[in-house]
């Protein structure tokens, strides 16, 4: 299995069908000058943390990833706090139906009740508005990051 393509995977289930992406952030601001950012942008950092959970019954180990996952859209980048609020309230709506595929999905131990966030502005050349989060998943079964 692999972690890149089930995430992939599950974006391509979301409401408007936004894209997804894979990349650095430096990857990210030079490809994303491309990107159709009309219905918005499941954007995954490079995996560079990982970690184990030992099951205490079992003794088995799980893998465990701490990943960094923006929902984005292009925005005008004189915008106002208030006009940003808009884009940053429908990027957060995608989001929370990202956490429940991700957590409806069977691929990972259930994710926390609590999940934090930070609001994203002008990130990249191309002027965009939205939301980050950061996620530990931990596999149910083992998987590859990508192929």
């Amino acid at each position: 299995m692999n972690l890149i393509d089930e995430l992939k995977l599950l974006a391509g289930r979301l409401e408007g069908k936004p894209v997804f992406a894979y990349s650095g952030k430096y990857e990210h601001n030079v490809d994303g000058d491309d990107q159709d950012y009309s219905s918005g942008v499941v954007n995954v950092f490079e995996i560079e943390q990982f970690g184990f959970k030992r099951n205490r019954i079992t003794g088995t180990m799980r893998q465990r990833y701490p990943i960094y996952i923006e929902f984005v859209v292009k925005a005008d980048q004189d915008l106002t706090a208030t006009q940003r609020n808009f884009y940053i309230e429908d990027m957060k709506g995608l989001a929370a139906e990202y956490i429940e595929l991700l957590d409806g999905s069977g691929l990972f131990e259930e994710l926390p009740e609590v999940i934090d966030g930070i609001q994203v502005v002008n990130r990249y050349d191309v002027n965009t508005v939205g939301v980050e989060l950061n996620l530990v998943l931990v596999a149910k079964e083992p998987m590859q990051v990508c192929v």
